[in-house]
């Protein structure tokens, strides 16, 4: 994928800083899913109202799912046996769609679009550039079209 967009390196704090109040989270799944920063994300949970967080195929639970309305939401489209314990609470909701949908549903203009996305990327090489590594799948172009990226480095 090739973008226009430049990146900078910053700490984990303003990584989050960076992130609204209020802001709708594409996390990148399976692979490429940046537990490590959603540990952060949750550990600054009282920094926010409201997080509304979109996935797919996660191999992990998530720490956010530990804090689900406080002030965490969680939308899957694809639950895992992880978040089973909470598939019944009022701040988890299941998203009818295929993974392949993930484009037209949290692209910007789509039902839930997304201001942020977040995964895990390599360090970049000595021109910049990075890979998303093998759990790229469908957020390729959400990566390119959301308005803040946040990668963690892998």
């Amino acid at each position: 994928m090739k973008s226009h967009r430049s990146g900078k390196h910053v700490s984990v704090d303003e990584a989050i800083d960076a992130i609204s109040d209020g802001s709708r989270i594409y996390v990148a799944q399976g692979s490429g899913c940046p537990y490590g920063f959603l540990a952060s994300i949750d550990q600054r949970r009282e920094s926010f109202n409201k997080l509304e967080f979109v996935s797919a195929f996660l191999l992990e639970r998530p720490a956010p799912v530990d804090h689900l309305g406080e002030p965490f939401r969680w939308l899957s489209l694809q639950p895992t046996g992880g978040m089973r314990d909470v598939l019944d609470h009022d701040a988890f909701g299941i998203i009818p769609g295929r993974y392949s949908d993930l484009d037209g549903i949290c692209a910007p203009g789509g039902p839930l679009a997304a201001d942020v996305v977040i995964c895990q990327v390599s360090p970049p090489d000595s021109s910049g550039f990075c890979s998303l590594g093998t759990g790229v799948g469908g957020h390729v172009s959400l990566i390119r079209d959301a308005p803040l990226v946040i990668g963690q480095v892998n």
